[in-house]
């Protein structure tokens, strides 16, 4: 009903990462690829639900019945006694009432499973969800209903049976009363949720009111039949609820459907509803408040409209499961892109005023002045989310924002640009990482206790806390508070906050309450029902004595076993308290069992006063809100995020009220394990141990990163690089290293493998560790990784696959050694010349540094060529010889802009002469052509792509010879393959694999040039005579895959057709082949089968189709005949009686068509033509011949026509009607009438002989105030006169009784979905020629555009639109219709395939059909179903 309604995005899966270094799964290198576990609970306690696709209105209905405390302890009451245990549900016999064990499972994962979120698939799949129906979207109310009744037929036989009809059910009694006897007519309805009407309404009151309060008189047309009086009477019709639910579900009816316009659409409008209802004055008799009076507890919203959308809720937290946060304090971090050494900086910040000044400042220069724009795309260049995105929808734009804060900014309107105001130069903004770490305030915190005194300066006076989050980055550096040095500060204007962080930077969730004077938030720990626990109670106090961190101490009393077993639940959830009770250290050392200490700092907030007007108790039992969006839970504040659901495109669906006479007991307060049954229990404990082991496994392995160390003693330098020694063949030494540990570490780690014999004397004190890479020039060192010993791997860049170069930091074999990115060598081919004539060279290849002068690269080539430099010549070859001239000796190698790969040429000078040298360097590198190749002679592996090959050769090669320098090049790499059982192919894109490349020609006669792809694969090369051709059997208008075939250009079409159809197993000579053109479409037929390929133009690469048939004799022509309904006329003389004979009489030949061809279904509705047989004639027949001939076929002779005339014969144009054959006598040669063409047949009212000037049109009239049109009407118009468009708008006015001057036209551009629309005649003032001619007489002449030529080419069978002005006066160029619409989505589509399947083919496999992926049809969208079996 709903279509594609609710469509919604699926959630994304964690993907699979490459440990170490967090570099991806497609990262080369080693590690090990792991699937990361899913995070732990956010900072509120709750967890939410992964969207599988579609399911976000499951997962919010699932949310509620959760957060229905009577629902949720009402479930958790059933035993395996009477719901059977899953390990026997496959038992014969076994009654195993999997659903509510399932949504037991699930309820017990979302309470205390210590995971973000958790999945529905076993819910799911005991729904009986085989089909992907996770993909198909459906309505949450109906959802609703099914899943009630399923799970009612669950609980057949059980204690729990009346489960829903207890909490849900109500009684609904319609009564009509007579006026006259008085008697009552009752009926009774049930209901397990009220639908309420939105569209009229204001609210849910005035609904109810409407529905259940207002009454309805039955009079006069609408009299009601009294049983009793036996006669209509006037009566009154009301309605009242006789029996109210514990738990009220109210549906809204936001979906309405437009009858005019035939679409749905949503209310949108303001509806309001209560957080407070009472349903006294709609219930049948007059009740107490108890049982009357409800409380909104549940708000499930749909956004979007009716053609998609998403939903989430909004559910108070009655049991106070969850920890609220105020959703105005909440710190956003933001996080930027990362940098070259995949570094991620954190801005932390609490409003946009302090994140648009940290950007002036960093970005704005000296006057920290920026234009707006440009400030907009640094914020977005800096932390990865533009304003729009994060600020638009709560601050405005931009410009707004910056204009309504004149205090802090200036704002230049008219060059747009943003400044600092000076009194603003000291406004404390966020700090990067980069930014805290490189302050010299660091110690502040560091090791000492944690001062909640407000500090002087301006960061005391602001909300934002920039040393304290400066401290917090001293986790990283291997520095730890410890919480029992933490000194409670003054509550009344601060609020001391911990934050910790794990090991990948993520933000520990807050363990804070509201009264407390200080909070501390220390590593993560659950928040678990016990209100006495750290985290949801209060930081105890205990005269002069710091709070005791011991999480064991969560209970009053050891005498409750539930609150034991919690103890044990939250130990088996978190090891972080552990970490409070080791001692710190001053360096990130690894403990007995190679797990890292993780870190904990605390932070004060500054600025964030703490309400003491309210009371702890009432603080305590408050009910707050939270949204549920799929797998995110965050806080929402009631009073400000509920009224904003009473209306827009994200609005309320459905309303979740419950009694509020229900009162929760004091043991249920904040118990998530109220109820849950001892076996749910446990399976929840051990599934969090286990999410403990991954996560340990997961920690270990992503921080795990392979290192290569090389050492020294093995290099030598020379050419502005390092190379290893010629007489030493040593591999480097690999080493696992956790990257959370120090350099400290990692020195004592290298000296331990390498051993004192290597290392020859160096200590951990004086060694040098420098990151290195190899280049093409030899080994480069970068940056130095042992300046400091206590910095952390991760924090300096540490990854897989790090090269690390081990020395003492001075000489290597007695040489300096230079390192940075500055004097990165760079690899040069030198060609210099031996002799004085420059007739003698040699090649060498030399490494220059970047930042090398030419001067001094001169004189470095003098010497290794021996050229003294008064004589020395130097250019540089790119595509063509570049003299570098001694003017350029003060810049730089790299602003020269050479790379590796280039060539220098060095030669003696010459006197009066060029350089000859360079110039012939020059010309033989033109001449040179780098072609890629792929071999598919071999077999990859599975899993492995074909080995390529590049090949440098001269482009007057021949194909021989190209091939045989690529086989060349293969049996060097070991890949061998025998020269005469392979070819070569041309790879194009384009157009896919080329037939095969004649071996005798030069390689430039088939466009290769460099960049070209080429294949070589087994198989005879064609031969000099030979060309390939393909070949495809077409069988009923489908063409099979086409097969190569190579043929003698010489052969005949029979010799060909021969062999096409023993190849493709064929019998008989009822087959023809036919040509194709460019797009594999058939074109004309090879009639000749005497004639030569050649002869008949049937190039290398063509395409035949072998299709069933056989052709005519030489001369003559077969011709389909189809045919078409006769014309329509519209406001024509011929009577009603002539049209119903001629539909008749078409409709007879198609039945008589259809039956001859034993089709047993009547498709003549749904087909307006077909297929009456086919013709055959000589090409010098005339037109009236081949209207006798159509007269004698099957279907056309059982109705007899008074003669050929009546016939109208027409050619058809890609499917529709085209031009008309006219003149009788004409042969069918000079009507242009080939094998290729398709001819459809008219009946006509009356004979008809039309001239030359005539055209035959189809015109269509526009339903005013519509995108639609009325049936088409012939229209035949007389051009003899004028082919102008006012003859033709006169024309059509006439016929259909329009004013001139308000009639339009278009021409529909049927391929395209397009209206061209047709103009008036172009004034075209006119002057003498020559500049001083005077005009002439008349002034301006009136062009007269001629319809038939460009741009409008208006012909036979083209369809004009006719719109009236006088309904539709503003959008008179507007004839688009919706079938227009979806026309061109489709063309767009097709585009968009296209091009997708040309980028899959440079991706593509061996074969030649490779690259077209095979697109798999989508299902039909289906009911909600859920299956339940018979427990009756």
């Amino acid at each position: 009903m709903f279509g594609d309604l609710f469509d919604d995005t699926a959630e994304g899966i964690s993907p699979t990462v490459k440990c170490g270094g967090g570099a991806s799964s497609s990262s080369s290198g080693g590690g090990t690829s792991l699937t990361p576990t899913t995070a732990p609970r956010s900072s509120c306690g709750l967890a939410g639900i992964d969207n599988r696709g579609a399911t976000c209105y499951m997962n919010a209905l699932l949310q509620t019945l959760l957060f229905t405390p009577e629902f949720r302890e009402s479930l958790f009451a059933l035993g395996s006694s009477e719901l059977g245990e899953l390990v026997k549900k496959d038992l014969p016999e076994a009654k195993v009432r999997v659903i509510p064990i399932q949504l037991q499972r699930l309820f017990g994962r979302l309470l205390l499973l210590d995971q973000q979120s958790a999945s529905t698939k076993e819910l799911t799949d005991s729904f009986g969800w085989q089909n992907n129906e996770q993909f198909q979207q459906h309505d949450v109310q109906e959802l609703n209903r099914i899943l009630f009744s399923a799970i009612e037929d669950s609980l057949i036989g059980t204690s729990g049976q009346e489960l829903i009809s207890h909490l849900y059910h109500g009684i609904i009694v319609n009564k009509i009363t007579c006026e006259e006897c008085r008697r009552v007519s009752e009926r009774e309805e049930d209901f397990l949720d009220l639908t309420l009407a939105v569209a009229y309404y204001s609210g849910v009151l005035d609904t109810l009111n409407t529905c259940y309060v207002d009454v309805e008189r039955m009079e006069g047309q609408n009299q009601y039949h009294c049983s009793s009086c036996c006669k209509l009477v006037n009566a009154i019709k009301s309605a009242k609820i006789r029996s109210l639910p514990s738990i009220l579900t109210v549906s809204l009816l936001r979906f309405s459907f437009d009858y005019q316009k035939c679409q749905r659409y949503k209310e949108i409008g303001k509806y309001i509803f209560p957080q407070e209802i009472d349903m006294t004055d709609y219930c049948e008799k007059k009740e107490t408040s108890k049982t009357t009076v409800y409380e909104l507890y549940s708000v499930l919203i749909h956004s979007g409209s009716t053609h998609g959308g998403h939903y989430h809720v909004y559910i108070k937290d009655i049991d106070g499961l969850g920890t609220w946060t105020t959703p105005e304090k909440e710190v956003t971090v933001l996080h930027s892109k990362p940098s070259k050494d995949r570094k991620v900086d954190l801005i932390e910040l609490n409003s946009p005023l302090e994140l648009l000044a940290t950007m002036l400042r960093k970005r704005g220069g000296v006057q920290q002045k920026m234009h707006l724009d440009k400030l907009c795309q640094a914020l977005s260049d800096e932390t990865g989310v533009s304003w729009n995105k994060r600020f638009k929808k709560k601050y405005g734009t931009a410009t707004k924002f910056v204009k309504s804060h004149q205090e802090v900014f200036l704002f230049d309107p008219q060059t747009n640009s943003v400044s600092m105001k000076q009194h603003s130069q000291e406004f404390p903004v966020a700090m990067s990482t980069d930014e805290s770490h490189q302050s010299e305030d660091n110690s502040a915190l560091r090791g000492s206790s944690c001062s909640a005194e407000p500090t002087a300066g301006p960061e005391a006076s602001n909300g934002l806390n920039i040393e304290g989050f400066k401290e917090s980055q001293n986790v990283e550096n291997g520095s730890r508070l410890n919480p029992d040095e933490v000194e409670g500060g003054d509550g009344d204007s601060t609020k001391c906050q911990a934050v910790g962080r794990h090991s990948d930077n993520k933000k520990i969730p807050t363990l804070g309450d509201h009264d407390a004077k200080a909070v501390i938030q220390g590593p993560r720990t659950d928040h678990l029902p016990c209100h006495e626990e750290i985290g949801q109670g209060e930081v105890s106090e205990q005269s002069g004595k710091d709070a005791d961190p011991n999480p064991n101490q969560v209970c009053e009393t050891d005498a409750d076993p539930d609150c034991q077993k919690l103890t044990d639940l939250k130990t088996s959830q978190s090891s972080c308290h552990e970490m409070l009770q080791q001692p710190t250290s001053e360096n990130s050392t690894l403990g007995s069992k190679g797990q890292l200490d993780t870190k904990t700092q605390t932070v004060f907030k500054k600025g964030e006063d703490i309400d003491k007007s309210e009371d702890p108790v009432e603080v305590e039992s408050k009910k707050h809100w939270f949204d549920f969006n799929d797998s995110k839970v965050t806080s929402i504040n009631e009073s400000f995020d509920l009224p904003r659901q009473f209306s827009g495109r994200e609005s309320a669906y459905m309303l979740f009220y419950r009694r509020k006479s229900m009162e929760r007991t004091k043991k249920a307060a904040a118990n998530i394990q109220q109820g849950m049954p001892e076996w749910l229990l446990n399976e929840v404990l051990e599934a969090n141990k286990q999410l403990n082991k991954q996560r340990e496994e997961y920690d270990k392995a992503i921080n795990s990163v392979q290192i290569s160390v090389v050492y020294s003693d093995l290099y030598e330098y020379r050419s502005c690089a390092l190379h290893k020694k010629p007489t030493i063949d040593v591999s480097p030494c690999r080493l696992s290293i956790d990257r959370r540990r120090s350099v400290a570490d990692l020195k004592t780690l290298i000296m331990k493998e390498l051993g004192e014999s290597i290392l020859n004397g160096l200590t951990v004190q004086n060694v040098c560790l420098h990151s290195a890479k190899v280049l093409p020039a030899g080994l480069h060192l970068y940056n130095c990784l042992s300046e400091d010993n206590s910095a952390i791997l991760k924090d300096i860049g540490l990854t897989d696959d790090t090269l690390i170069f081990l020395w003492d930091g001075k000489k290597v074999d007695g040489m300096e050694i230079r390192s940075g990115e500055l004097c990165e060598p760079i690899l040069i081919n030198l060609t210099y010349a031996v002799t004085r004539d420059n007739q003698e060279t040699a090649e060498i290849q030399k490494g220059f540094a970047k930042d090398l002068t030419i001067g001094e690269m001169r004189a470095l080539i003098s010497v290794e060529t021996e050229i003294p430099p008064m004589f020395l010549t130097t250019s540089r070859v790119v595509s063509s010889a570049v003299l570098i001239r001694e003017e350029e000796d003060g810049k730089t190698v790299e602003e020269m802009g050479m790379k590796d790969g280039d060539r220098i040429i060095a030669e003696y000078k010459r006197r009066g002469k060029a350089s000859s040298l360079a110039a012939n360097e020059a010309m033989r590198q033109s001449r040179l052509v780098l072609v890629t190749v792929e071999n598919r002679c071999c077999v990859a592996p599975e899993g492995t792509e074909l080995p390529l090959i590049q090949v440098e050769i001269d482009k007057d090669v021949t194909v021989a010879e190209l091939k045989t320098c690529i086989c060349s090049q293969l049996k060097d790499t070991n890949n061998q393959i025998i020269t005469s059982e392979c070819r070569l192919r041309v790879n194009a894109y384009s157009a896919g694999l080329q037939p095969p490349l004649h071996e005798s020609l030069k390689i430039v006669e088939f466009g290769i040039k460099s960049g070209t792809e080429l294949i070589i694969e087994r198989g005879e090369p064609p031969r000099t005579n030979q060309i390939t051709i393909g070949f495809s059997v077409c069988v009923g208008g489908i063409q099979q895959n086409p097969t190569e075939l190579m043929v003698d250009k010489k052969s005949t079409v029979q010799e060909t057709l021969e062999m096409v159809a023993g190849m493709s197993g064929v019998t008989g000579d009822q087959w023809h082949l036919r040509k194709t053109n460019w797009c594999g479409e058939p074109t004309e037929f090879l009639q000749d089968t005497s004639s030569t390929l050649d002869q008949e133009n049937i190039l290398n690469g063509a395409l035949l189709l072998l299709e069933e048939g056989r052709l005519p004799p030489k001369g003559f022509i077969r011709l389909p005949i189809w045919i078409y309904p006769s014309p329509d006329k519209g406001q024509d003389s011929t009577s009603n009686a002539q049209k119903e004979l001629l539909s008749w009489i078409n409709t007879q030949i198609m039945n008589l068509i259809l039956s001859n061809e034993l089709q047993k279904d009547n498709t003549v509705g749904k087909s307006q033509h077909a297929l009456v047989g086919n013709v055959e004639l000589s090409q010098d027949a005339t037109l009236n011949d081949l209207k006798v001939q159509i007269l004698t076929l099957p279907g056309m002779s059982e109705v007899a026509l008074p003669g050929p005339d009546f016939l109208r014969i027409r050619l058809m144009d890609r499917g529709h009607l085209g031009r008309v054959l006219r003149e009788n006598h004409q042969t069918l040669r000079k009507l242009k009438i080939a094998g290729a063409s398709q001819i459809a047949v008219q009946i006509l009212q009356q004979e008809e002989n039309l001239s030359v000037s005539a055209i035959v049109l189809n015109i269509c009239r526009r339903i005013p105030e519509t995108r639609t049109y009325l049936n088409a009407e012939e229209l035949i118009w007389d051009t003899s006169k004028a082919a102008s468009p006012e003859s033709l708008r006169q024309v059509i006015a006439d016929h259909f009784l329009l004013p001139v001057e308000h009639t339009a036209i278009a021409k529909h551009l049927i391929q395209k979905f397009e209206w061209l629309v047709i103009q008036q005649s172009v004034t075209e003032k006119k002057t003498g020629k020559g500049r001083n001619k005077k005009k002439r007489k008349g002034g301006a002449k009136v062009l007269m555009a001629n319809l038939k030529q460009a741009p409008y080419h208006i012909k036979d069978g083209d369809t004009l639109g006719v719109k009236d002005l006088r309904f539709d006066s503003l959008n008179k160029d507007d004839f688009t219709t919706e079938e227009d619409d979806d026309g061109k989505k489709a063309l767009e589509k097709e585009v968009e395939e296209k091009r997708k399947r040309r980028q899959e083919q440079k991706e593509t496999d061996a074969s030649s059909e490779a690259g077209v992926k095979k697109q798999h049809q989508k299902k039909p969208e289906v009911g909600l179903t859920i299956r339940v079996a018979n427990f009756r």
